[in-house]
C-alpha cells in the first residue's frame, strides 16, 4: 500500500520503506525493496511524543514559537497567561534633552529611557516613557503621582543621590514612600532606591548610564521576571578564568563589564577597559558581569570569578 507522509498505517502493516528505496514495477503492480527494513521503521506511534496526563508546559513558560507550536499540536487554542507588566520611566535633570534634539554644551541627550525601555521590552514587559523630569521636586511628584496611577511598576533614573538638586529622592519623601533599601554596597549602583508608593514598586535608580543599566540588571529585570512568574527569573552564574587581574580598592562588590574570551581552546572572562559608570561602550561589548567581592583587594589571572551570563 502507499501512503503519504504522515498518513495511517494500513491495517496488518507494521513498517513503511520511503519510495526513493526501493524499485517500482508498475507492469506487475509491484515493488522490489533493495535492503532490509527492520519491524517499526519509520512508523510513529500514538503517544510517542505527548500522551495522556503528559504535562507539556509548566506555570510559568515563556510561550515560545516552539511552545505555541505544541499548543496549537493539543488543539489548545486558549491559555491562562500573565499580565505583561507596565512599567513607567522617568528621568530627570536640567541638562538633559530627548535624543533627537542638538544638545547645547551644557546638555547631554537622555539615552537611559531608551535603554530601560529596550531592557524592559526584552523580558517582557511593556515600557511607558513619561519624559524628562526637571530639577524640581514638584515636578517630580506630579510625574510620579502619574505614573503610579498609569503602570505596575515604577522606574526613575537620576535625582537619587543625597544632592540638593536630586528630585526623585525628595519626592518619594514627600510622597510618604515606604523605604525598603537606599543605598547598596555595589559599584556602580551604590545610590539604588526601592521602595513602595501606596503598595505601588517604586525602583530608583542613578543616573549615570553605566550605574542604570547594571542596577537595571540586577535588581529590577528578576522582579519583573517574578511578576511574569517565569520558571527562571534570575540570570545563569558562572566561574571562570580571569584573562587578566581584577583590582578592587573600595568596600564594595564590584560589578565589572567583561566579555568572553577564548585563548588556546579555554575560555576566559575578559574585564574591558572602560568601567567608569559615565561611559556606554563598554556595556556595547559585554557578554558578562564579573563579580569582584569586597574585602578582596586583588584578583590574579586564572583565578575563578563569578560570572551573570547576560544572554541567559
Amino acid at each position: 500500500s502507499y501512503i503519504a507522509t504522515g498518513g495511517m498505517i494500513p491495517q496488518g502493516a507494521d513498517s513503511v520503506i520511503k519510495i526513493e528505496d526501493v524499485l517500482v514495477d508498475s507492469a506487475k503492480n509491484e515493488i522490489v525493496i533493495t535492503s532490509p527494513i527492520p519491524k517499526g521503521w519509520h512508523v510513529r506511534f500514538r503517544g510517542g511524543d505527548m500522551k495522556s496526563g503528559d504535562i507539556v508546559l509548566q506555570n510559568g513558560t515563556l510561550l515560545t514559537p516552539f511552545a505555541v507550536g505544541a499548543l496549537a499540536n493539543l488543539g489548545q487554542m486558549a491559555v491562562n497567561v500573565v499580565q505583561k507588566p507596565r512599567v513607567a520611566i522617568l528621568t530627570s535633570g536640567d541638562e538633559l534633552v530627548m535624543p533627537f534634539e542638538d544638545p547645547k554644551p551644557w546638555q547631554i541627550r537622555d539615552s537611559n529611557s531608551l535603554t530601560i525601555s529596550s531592557q524592559v521590552s526584552e523580558l517582557g514587559g511593556v515600557p511607558m516613557i513619561l519624559g524628562i523630569t526637571k530639577d524640581n521636586v514638584e515636578q517630580a511628584v506630579r510625574k510620579i503621582k502619574f505614573a503610579c496611577d498609569v503602570a505596575n511598576v515604577v522606574v526613575t533614573c537620576g535625582g537619587v543621590s543625597v544632592g540638593e538638586m536630586d528630585p526623585f529622592i525628595a519626592a518619594f519623601q514627600e510622597m510618604n514612600a515606604e523605604k525598603r533599601v537606599h543605598g547598596v554596597a555595589i559599584k556602580p549602583g551604590k545610590p539604588f532606591f526601592f521602595g513602595l508608593i501606596k503598595g505601588k514598586p517604586i525602583f530608583g535608580l542613578p543616573g549615570n548610564q553605566a550605574s542604570s543599566a547594571i542596577t537595571f540588571e540586577l535588581f529590577v529585570r528578576p522582579f519583573l521576571k517574578r511578576m511574569l512568574r517565569c520558571q527562571n527569573p534570575d540570570r545563569r552564574i558562572i566561574y571562570l578564568p580571569l584573562n587578566q587581574p581584577s583590582f578592587n580598592s573600595s568596600d564594595r562588590d564590584l560589578f565589572k563589564q567583561a566579555k568572553f574570551f577564548t585563548k588556546e581552546q579555554n575560555t576566559f572572562a575578559y574585564i574591558l577597559e572602560k568601567q567608569e559608570s559615565h561611559l556606554r561602550t563598554s556595556l556595547l561589548e559585554m557578554d558578562i558581569l564579573v563579580r569582584h567581592p569586597r574585602g578582596i583587594s586583588e584578583l590574579a589571572p586564572d583565578q575563578m570569578v563569578e560570572c551573570r551570563l547576560l544572554n541567559s
